[in-house]
């Protein structure tokens, strides 16, 4: 097993946010909100397996679901942030993200 680190980033402002591996409900929040000093507004980490995993973002007060997928098992690291015309946005990485 691998871990997936997932980063909400930019662009959240009180959205609900529901986060599923592979349709496993791994974070719901009622309200994120982007903390623009850092850029960032959540963090998580879930197990991911080997082959194709799905991970899903769901904003429901803005009725917005992407998805996109990983390779497993070894250890991820995805970023998703809000753009202004409301779409989710993906960047996928083999390093952690730097926050200050």
């Amino acid at each position: 097993m691998g871990l997936l680190h997932l980063a909400l980033q930019s662009g959240f402002v009180n959205d609900a946010v529901v986060v599923t591996v592979n349709g496993k409900e791994v974070l719901q929040k009622p309200s994120v909100r982007t903390r623009t000093q850092i850029g960032l507004a959540e963090e998580l980490t879930a197990e991911i397996g080997p082959g194709v995993n799905v991970v899903k973002v769901t904003l429901p007060g803005r009725q917005v679901a992407e998805e996109t997928t990983i390779e497993g098992p070894s250890d991820a690291y995805l970023g998703v942030w809000l753009s202004a015309d409301g779409k989710l946005n993906w960047r996928h990485s083999q390093e952690p993200f730097g926050y200050v």
